[in-house]
């Protein structure tokens, strides 16, 4: 996918990163303030702090979590209720660097929201000078000129009239006029189509991520379930383990190596290092309340602008005035033998007839548009409200999945405590326990970066609907 290139998996590497995530997650040390991430050839620690900026460079920092599960409580960013998950749980849940981009694509090839910026600044200027423009001041320079062949007489005229009605000034300026309100008319719905086309870029490239992440999964998870399959297999040749056991291994392997295969020829995308900041601190935002954000929506509404253009036009409705006619007019003339003139004078035409309804049907006009701006500005309301709850409830399963890696992490390290110990039962195998937590680990830890992604399609609903470009606006304290 232009643009969007990624590092070559190395299951082997993530399984080495998973695993020493998996030991300093099992130690778990009570108050601790450091939080971890897994990188590169390593678990590093990184300063818990956070700076988002604009929406094309979404996090310069921020990769740690808060200091400590008190301070994002106090700070309102998580319902108190919930009890924080351990930083090293968080840290294990989070993207780490083999997910970010690689070499950048082609830079011919732009993407829609430098597209937009570009139109709009064109569409600025153009307006401006639109306004400014006059199609017509209705002054215009008149002659005529005639030959009576009989008589040999000639007669002329020269002047110059100004139509001040009818296909005059006043028309022009109404004309102009209108065409301004139509050119902002068009300008607003390609708006509202390059809004929805730059909402559809942004999911596709989200979905190469998540194309990316399930690639990670499935070979991450085929790289552990072939080392767990081959000792199985010795296992069962010395009546340590059953056939089904054997089995059910391979089926699970088949799986991931399906998925593996199936992902690497599917559309991937890299993290840029700004959305991964943003991604690994999802857990300690807090959306504005729904209606500062459908305030803000309501600002910047495409849709809402359409209906007050509509409305300004309704006064465009024919009116008495338009069949009035006054010119004014100035000049030399001679009627063949009569005396040369200079005249000035002006001509008139007022019609008789008067259009009665025409204020109840501009009103009645308006009433329909006003109407329709008020159901626009219900909806905008609603899926703020909606999209909101949806980012809480996706909140939510991303703390209750660290739990349960913080969890499964626990009954591995206990299990691991009990291998030294003599198990005549098969199914209190601690060893075995211990190998299959590894793969519910990986499975846990892969779910979380779905749910990450999840969280941040709705962030990127969130400001399609709102038209920001700066993601902190959308966040209590931005």
């Amino acid at each position: 996918m232009a643009g969007h290139y990624f590092r070559k998996p190395d299951p082997v590497g993530r399984c080495r990163h998973l695993l020493a995530g998996i030991a300093l997650l099992a130690g778990i040390q009570a108050g601790s303030s450091t939080a971890l991430v897994l990188v590169e050839g390593a678990v590093a620690p990184v300063a818990a702090t956070a700076g988002i900026v604009t929406r094309d460079v979404m996090i310069a920092q921020g990769t740690g979590a808060a200091a400590g599960d008190d301070a994002g409580v106090a700070a309102g960013t998580m319902p108190a209720a919930t009890e924080m998950p351990s930083l090293e749980a968080q840290a294990l849940s989070r993207f780490d660097d083999s997910f970010l981009a690689g070499v950048e694509g082609d830079p011919a090839l732009r993407s829609i929201g430098t597209i937009i910026r570009e139109i709009e600044e064109l569409e600025k200027g153009y307006l401006e000078d639109l306004q400014d423009a006059r199609s017509s001041y209705g002054l215009y320079a008149v002659g005529s000129w005639d030959h009576d062949a009989l008589n040999t007489e000639r007669r002329y005229a020269a002047g110059l009239e100004w139509r001040l009605f009818n296909d005059g000034y006043v028309e022009a300026v109404r004309s102009d006029s209108l065409k301004v309100l139509q050119t902002r008319l068009e300008f607003y719905q390609m708006r509202e189509d390059m809004i929805a086309r730059k909402l559809d870029e942004d999911l596709y490239v989200l979905s190469g991520i998540e194309n990316l992440v399930n690639r990670a999964h499935a070979e991450e998870k085929a790289a552990v379930l072939e080392t767990l399959l081959a000792k199985r297999k010795t296992q069962l040749q010395h009546g340590y383990t059953t056939a089904l056991d054997v089995l059910n291994l391979e089926r699970q392997l088949a799986d991931a190596r399906q998925g593996s295969s199936f992902y690497r020829g599917e559309a991937q995308a890299g993290l840029s290092r700004e959305q991964q900041g943003l991604l690994n601190d999802l857990e300690r935002l807090q959306l504005k309340p729904a209606s500062e954000l459908a305030k803000i929506g309501r600002e910047r509404s495409g849709s809402l602008q359409i209906q007050d253009n509509f409305i300004e036009r309704a006064e465009f409705f024919p009116a008495w005035i338009d069949d009035l006619a006054v010119d004014l007019e100035a000049g030399h003339s001679r009627e063949y033998s009569e005396e040369e003139r200079n005249t000035v004078g002006f001509t008139i035409e007022i019609p008789l007839s008067l259009n009665t309804e025409r204020s109840s049907l501009v009103e009645t006009q308006k009433r329909i548009y006003r109407y329709q701006k008020e159901a626009v500005q219900r909806r905008l309301q609603q899926q703020t409200e909606r999209l909101g709850s949806l980012f809480r409830f996706q909140q939510q399963r991303l703390l209750a999945q660290q739990q349960t890696l913080q969890l499964l992490a626990r009954m591995r390290e206990t299990d691991t405590r009990r291998e030294g110990n003599s198990i005549q039962k098969f199914e209190d195998d601690p060893a075995r326990s211990r190998e299959l937590l590894t793969v519910s680990i990986i499975d846990a830890r892969y779910e979380s970066l779905r749910i990450r992604l999840a969280i941040y399609e709705v962030i990127l609903k969130l400001l399609a609907l709102t038209r920001e470009e700066d993601v902190t606006a959308l966040f209590a304290g931005g």
